[in-house]
Parts: C-alpha cells; sequence; structure tokens
C-alpha cells in the first residue's frame, strides 16, 4: 500500500514538472509573439496604412524601364540665325536634355500631350546636338542621333570671270554670250531670275542670249543658310 501511494506520488511530481516545462515554453513562444508584433508587425502594418493614406502603393513594381528616345523633325543643315528651333515628342512629363557641342546645354519637361520645344543657341559654324530623356522614376533613355547644323552669318563669295562689266560683244557668233563665274558650293545663283546650279567645287556657267545693243545682268547668289551676294554688270552686243 505504501509502495503504491509513493509511486502515485512519483508520477503526480513527474506530471506536474511537465506541465510547467510546458507552460513555460509556451509562455516564452507568446512573450516572443508579443514581441514580434510590438517591434516587426506593428511598425510594418502602421507603414502599410501610412503608404495606402498617402496615396502611393507600397505593392506598385519598380519602374525600371527608359522612356522612349526623343523624336525631333531634323534640324536644318545650314543657318543665319543664330537661334535654332527644335520640335520633338517624348514621354509625357519625362526631361529632354540636349547636349550640344559634347555638352548638357538646357532641358525641357514634356508636355501631357508628348510635345516638346526648344530654342538653343549656336555658335558659328558646326554644331553638333543629341538629346536623351529621363522619367520621373530617373531611367534615361538611349540619346538620339547625332545632328548638325552650321551656323553661317556671312555672305557667299560671288566672283564673276566672264564678262567683266561694261564689256562689248561682236557679231552675232557671241550673242548666245556663256557667263562664267565661282561661288561658294551648295549654293543657288540666279542669273536675271533663271536658276543655275554650281558644281561641287562651285563653278558654274550659263548661256545668255542678248539683244544687240546695252543688256543689264542681274546674278545674285544664295547660299544653304540663306545669306546672299549679288552683282550687276552691263555687257553691249555690236552686231
Amino acid at each position: 500500500m505504501a509502495n503504491s501511494q509513493r509511486v502515485s506520488s512519483r508520477l503526480a511530481k513527474k506530471e506536474r514538472t511537465k506541465l510547467l516545462r510546458q507552460t513555460v515554453f509556451f509562455g516564452g513562444i507568446a512573450v516572443l509573439i508579443v514581441v514580434l508584433f510590438i517591434f516587426v508587425i506593428l511598425p510594418g502594418f502602421v507603414g502599410l496604412v501610412d503608404k495606402f493614406l498617402s496615396g502611393s502603393n507600397p505593392f506598385q513594381e519598380e519602374d525600371r524601364l527608359p522612356p522612349q528616345v526623343p523624336i525631333i523633325a531634323p534640324p536644318v543643315a545650314a543657318t543665319s540665325s543664330a537661334t535654332l528651333k527644335l520640335d520633338g515628342y517624348g514621354e509625357p512629363e519625362s526631361e529632354i536634355t540636349l547636349v550640344l557641342n559634347g555638352l548638357k546645354d538646357e532641358s525641357v519637361t514634356v508636355s501631357e500631350d508628348g510635345t516638346f520645344k526648344m530654342e538653343p543657341s549656336l555658335q558659328e559654324g558646326e554644331n553638333t546636338l543629341e538629346l536623351y530623356a529621363t522619367d520621373q522614376a530617373g531611367n534615361e533613355s538611349n540619346s538620339t542621333k547625332t545632328y548638325v547644323a552650321i551656323l553661317d552669318t556671312q555672305n557667299p563669295e560671288l566672283i564673276i570671270e566672264q564678262p567683266t562689266d561694261g564689256a562689248e560683244v561682236v557679231g552675232t557668233v557671241n550673242q548666245n554670250y556663256e557667263i562664267i563665274g565661282t561661288t561658294e558650293p551648295g549654293s543657288k545663283v540666279y542669273i536675271n531670275g533663271r536658276l543655275v546650279l554650281p558644281n561641287s567645287e562651285g563653278t558654274f556657267s550659263y548661256r545668255y542670249q542678248l539683244k544687240e545693243g546695252g543688256n543689264t545682268l542681274e546674278l545674285r547668289v544664295v547660299d544653304q543658310a540663306g545669306n546672299e551676294s549679288s552683282q550687276e554688270l552691263s555687257v553691249t552686243l555690236r552686231l
């Protein structure tokens, strides 16, 4: 009987110890959960709520796509104006940066309809231009092709080799008279309003039908930038 009581006492004690260990274990787990909730879960939840209330989407994927490369109408090859007008298209609300002669020049924001305008100042001679876009996430597009615009403010040279001013021509054989001269390559020559195109070296010639007596020859040259030079010659035909 005494032995049976001792066995029961040991079993009860063992059960109490086991119960105590379980209580301590689950109590520790509960404390750990409370600590995680206070210091990890709750701040994260508060942050999510704050982002939702501020209008941002915390689950939105980060924008890593570059904006489209700007598109512009090719600028004029040559101009006499120190200000160049550029019209183009880009991603709405992106920023377009102009690189002029290898240096960042100016930046503009693309309007909501996708258009933008620029008016950079050119330096005399050849100017190179490139553009690229930067979106609101900071992504940059590739650059456009390199464009070249020449600022030319000088009037083109016009040399008349034949005839000389005041020349006299004799005989019907010379009535269909050849006018010969040299100017800037790529220019347009007008002889009494008739267009004559010089060759690649700038030389031009044109046969003009003289009338008997005095003839006035007006020669005007216009270069690619729109600059002009002119001369007026007098030629007399004696039949």
